[in-house]
């Protein structure tokens, strides 16, 4: 597979084009050489039809990654991933919460290595976002403050969810204090929630 082509998509994607990333991916697909490769690639075209709004599409990509022969862990875990983001996007969030703790028990190895720190980050928020989800506040707030003491990529939204689980547990406060940290964040789609939620708590 032409890596320098799949980064490409891949920076596409983060930049909000997911239909031109969509039309990247799709062009590497007579292109791969393994079955691990062409599970990267149905994982990534799964992420995109998730953004575009196509969860059926998503899903079926994902089913089909997992009925590859896949040696390397990482990719397995990375198709386990994608498939918890999918039902926590789908509102499923008991289905999600499962998944990921699944995967932390199955990858404990893979999570430990400080080379995939980024997927350990991107399993605790997603983990969190689920139990914020299922009103499982006190489970929520641990990782909660771990990722925003961590300052990753995942900080403006994790000091959202954790306004709202401290303001939901009674600590209203603590909990505005987050949210207004929040609200001055760079995503602007985040800044506008944690907003509203805070002028709820005014």
């Amino acid at each position: 597979m032409d890596w320098d082509v799949y980064n490409r998509a891949t920076a596409a994607m983060y930049e909000g084009r997911p239909k031109e990333t969509l039309w990247l991916y799709q062009s590497l697909t007579d292109n791969v050489e393994t079955e691990d490769e062409r599970a990267v690639l149905l994982t990534a075209c799964g992420g995109c039809y998730a953004r575009l709004g196509n969860r059926e599409e998503a899903f079926h990509c994902i089913a089909a990654a997992h009925s590859l022969r896949v040696v390397d862990s990482i990719v397995r875990s990375q198709i386990d991933l994608a498939e918890g983001n999918l039902h926590l996007l789908c509102g499923d969030y008991e289905r999600a919460a499962q998944m990921f703790t699944e995967i932390a028990i199955s990858y404990r190895d893979e999570l430990g290595d400080p080379e995939q720190q980024d997927f350990a980050q991107e399993l605790k928020s997603r983990y969190a976002d689920s139990l914020t989800f299922l009103g499982r506040y006190s489970e929520a707030i641990p990782l909660l403050r771990e990722l925003v003491a961590a300052n990753s990529e995942y900080r403006q939204r994790s000091l959202l969810y954790l306004g709202i689980c401290l303001a939901n547990s009674g600590s209203i406060a603590e909990g505005r204090d987050a949210l207004a940290q929040a609200a001055r964040g760079e995503d602007a789609q985040t800044a506008s929630e944690a907003r509203e939620r805070l002028a709820q708590l005014i």
